[in-house]
């Protein structure tokens, strides 16, 4: 498996090739944002008719291409998806099964995804190969990851030769919600780069292939899902056993965390989840909430809900949620921390009264603004500038102060919406009545 961080061969300079930093990431320019459709029919086309490069056939039922030139010489062997991909929890995927292939070639198939729809696709020259195609990553060739974004192209050399594929192989590109291009080969991950692509569901990706060299024919694999060699990491299912602190210990469930220290005084309560959330929520935003399940008496700190958009190696220096670097955080005593702040920041709500039972969650929206709910309404505002579209944000907790014991609340899409909707309910009536100025005030 080859892991790699991206790496440009075309731009002039050595610092346009490194990854965005979570900072920088939120002042990019606003990507595209089309809203994917429904789920395709069975019966519809995998591919798209209009979309075919010159040298292209597609079969009856629109599932399968193939490259008319024998020789493999010729290219213009580009098919694009006629709808956009459903995310699953791991990512994008999809899958396609190797139907004929020529002998003797050097290079081979590449699969990717592109932003742009097909009916804006159709208005432009022909491409002769996919690394040419807007907004678009890709990945095989004759062992090359390719990036079309924002106008500038980048590639990086991978292990993985597609000039080795064979008949009835399954190849499939997964986009992960870790901010990985990953390509399996036969349940095998083959490749697997690091890239700056968006997250968010509300982003409309549509597959693409390109048949070159020795693969002339493939069939799309409708209902594939990611194997399980692909989706370790990129799915936020319950805290990581790996990520957490010294006075914590997790249950067996990896859902609920408890403090071994009966009354607060020690540190070392972080924990983090063992994936980034997702961005199912209508405008990209992203959320999580535990329940608060034990309590300590006498401190002035409580409960720490945050996200960092990169997960620590190791736990040892990470005493306090503030010590965890790239992150943005809002509890403690009544205040906030973010990356581009050096001093904590005030706000006007603090945990150090929870009750047992109590709901905390942490919103992040699409603007990058963070807001506490508490028993599913608003309480605060925190930090903003989250990357939340452009980068992965893991969750993590800090068992600080009053707050002892929590269980996480199993993240679902429906988890994330109802926090949306409820906050904007919160908005509303607040905006319209008048009758909530502690409101006002937390905003």
């Amino acid at each position: 498996t080859e892991t790699l961080p991206l790496a440009a061969q075309q731009r002039p300079s050595a610092e346009s090739t490194q990854r965005p930093s979570a900072a920088a990431a939120s002042s990019a320019p606003p990507r595209r944002s089309t809203q994917p459709r429904p789920a395709p029919k069975a019966t519809e086309p995998a591919f798209c008719a209009q979309l075919l490069s010159k040298n292209m056939q597609l079969s009856k039922d629109g599932n399968s291409v193939r490259h008319k030139d024998e020789s493999g010489r010729e290219l213009y062997g580009i098919a694009v998806g006629m709808s956009p991909l459903i995310p699953f929890p791991a990512g994008r995927y999809f899958e396609v099964r190797v139907d004929r292939v020529r002998e003797g070639m050097p290079d081979g198939l590449a699969l990717g995804f592109t932003l742009v729809p097909p009916n804006e696709l159709a208005g432009e020259d022909p491409h002769e190969v996919s690394d040419t195609l807007p907004e678009s990553w890709t990945a095989g060739y004759d062992g090359f990851y390719r990036s079309v974004n924002m106008g500038e192209s980048e590639q990086v050399r991978v292990g993985w030769k597609p000039s080795s594929l064979e008949v009835n192989d399954r190849v499939g590109a997964l986009l992960s919600r870790a901010g990985q291009f990953i390509v399996v080969v036969n349940g095998k991950v083959v490749v697997r780069v690091t890239d700056d692509f968006p997250l968010a569901d509300v982003e409309a990706f549509y597959p693409v292939v390109d048949l070159l060299g020795r693969v002339c024919q493939v069939t799309m694999v409708r209902d594939a899902v990611p194997p399980a060699a692909s989706v370790d990491g990129t799915i936020f299912t319950g805290f990581d056993p790996k990520l957490l602190g010294k006075a914590v210990s997790l249950s067996n469930s990896r859902l609920s965390c408890s403090s071994r220290d009966p009354v607060g005084k020690e540190l070392g309560g972080v924990v983090f989840g063992d994936g980034p959330l997702p961005c199912t929520g209508p405008d990209g935003e992203a959320y999580f909430e535990v329940v608060v399940e034990e309590l300590r008496q006498g401190n002035d700190d409580g409960l720490v809900l945050g996200v960092a958009s990169k997960r620590p190696q190791a736990m040892d220096d990470i005493l306090m949620g503030c010590d965890v670097k790239e992150a943005w955080s809002i509890g403690y005593n009544g205040c906030s921390f973010s990356p581009d702040v050096e001093e904590d920041i005030p706000v006007k709500w603090s945990p150090v009264n929870l009750k047992r039972g109590d709901h905390m969650g942490l919103l992040i929206q699409g603007d990058g603004s963070l807001i506490v709910l508490l028993n599913a309404s608003p309480v605060c505002k925190g930090p903003k500038k989250a990357p939340v579209l452009d980068v992965p944000l893991y969750p993590f907790v800090d068992l600080l102060g009053n707050t002892k014991a929590v269980q996480l609340v199993k993240p679902t899409a429906e988890l994330v919406k109802t926090a949306v909707v409820n906050c904007a309910k919160a908005v509303k009536r607040s905006l319209v009545s008048g009758k909530d100025p502690a409101f006002f005030d937390a905003w």
